[in-house]
């Protein structure tokens, strides 16, 4: 587990209502999503430098009738499981076996990921918090991901894709989120 002590910009897809909520009083946190096909497990979802990216998600997805906005986060990512980097993939594909082999002594099947939703992706991200509780390892503070989303782009001739990104989750608010801020108006204008 690799901890590091920098610090990173991520940006959060929300409405106006609940980035000023936050924004207006510096004791409250993003309430962290626990739906059951989130990529990285449970946890304050963002994007690294991503603004636009962060816009998009917020106006595909906040209710209808709200306002989209983007919330920037300053994020210490303390004890990080950085899918990034092989030494943490490797581990993670460890504990993928102990995961199925657990699946298997209980006749439970694993959930699948489907389209857009990552129902194994995040019942894998769970169990390897289990996995570190059991062995008395201590927590992990947040996730970090790269992702390959969307269509291909040059005709798909080419591996990148046009949602490509790296994608943090914030699994403990009060430990690795430092601080919120509103984006500068034209620094992360849609033109550039």
């Amino acid at each position: 587990m690799r901890v590091n002590p920098g610090l990173i910009i991520g940006y959060h897809g929300c409405s106006k209502e609940t980035a000023e909520h936050i924004l207006s009083d510096t004791t409250k946190h993003l309430t962290p999503s626990n739906s059951k096909h989130e990529w990285l497990g449970k946890g304050v979802y963002c994007w690294e430098s991503s603004y636009h990216r962060a816009l998009e998600w917020a106006k595909q997805h906040i209710k209808k009738g709200e306002e989209p906005a983007v919330l920037g986060i300053i994020i210490t990512p303390g004890k990080c499981l950085d899918l990034t980097d092989s030494k943490h993939l490797d581990t993670l594909d460890i504990v993928a076996q102990a995961f199925h082999n657990e699946c298997n002594s209980t006749g439970i099947t694993p959930p699948a990921n489907k389209d857009l939703r990552h129902d194994y992706d995040c019942a894998l991200i769970n169990y390897y918090h289990a996995y570190r509780k059991s062995f008395e390892l201590p927590p992990i503070d947040t996730i970090r991901a790269a992702f390959a989303e969307g269509d291909h782009i040059a005709g798909g001739k080419c591996t990148f894709t046009r949602r490509q990104h790296i994608q943090w989750a914030i699994i403990n608010p009060k430990n690795s989120i430092v601080g919120y801020f509103r984006p500068a108006e034209g620094f992360c204008s849609e033109n550039t």
